[in-house]
């Protein structure tokens, strides 16, 4: 075999399973319908796109969220490290197994990662903070969300125009954040 030939069979062997590999959740359920509705505020540092790049970007499951946040002055933010099945929720006792839970009331609780902000605590309500929670109803997110690194990260907004739903055209687990 020709050292060329056995190069690119050895490659392909070794990188197209890497390359195909992919995380068990689903490319992003922010923002369906493309409208604009998928970002985060903080004061301290400005918009963060919860649909990423669109294959990687945050997933809400029944139980946790997964995948990644865009910010553009501080880079990606990690709201789940593992594959879970839907109904799983992170430990957030290693850093191997961290992430934003969902409890059944739609209140969200644990930790996302940025690499140049640090840990991002949705546990808020010893800080005096309003926890992150999604109505089930309406699909809205509402809250907020603190990082030592950056501050209040809000996730609801007083302008009804610009506040977090579910599109009545989609399923109730495609999420819009406010614009």
């Amino acid at each position: 075999m020709k050292p060329s030939t056995l190069l690119a069979s050895l490659s392909f062997t070794v990188l197209f399973p890497l390359l195909t590999t992919t995380a068990a959740y689903a490319t992003t359920n922010i923002d369906p319908a493309f409208v604009g509705k998928k970002f985060g505020w903080s004061e301290n540092g400005g918009w963060t796109n919860l649909q990423g790049d669109l294959a990687n970007g945050v997933h809400v499951g029944l139980a946790h969220l997964q995948g990644f946040a865009w910010h553009e002055n501080f880079g990606w933010i990690n709201f789940g490290s593992g594959n879970l099945a839907e109904e799983q929720q992170y430990t957030n006792a290693t850093r191997d197994d961290f992430g934003v839970n969902i409890d059944t009331e739609g209140k969200l609780f644990g930790f996302a990662w940025g690499e140049n902000i640090g840990w991002i605590s949705f546990d808020t309500l010893a800080a005096s903070g309003a926890r992150v929670s999604i109505v089930s109803a309406t699909g809205r997110f509402t809250g907020h969300a603190w990082s030592e690194n950056v501050g209040w990260i809000s996730f609801d907004t007083v302008d009804p125009l610009h506040v977090a739903h579910t599109l009545s055209d989609t399923a109730a687990n495609d999420w819009n954040l406010f614009e």
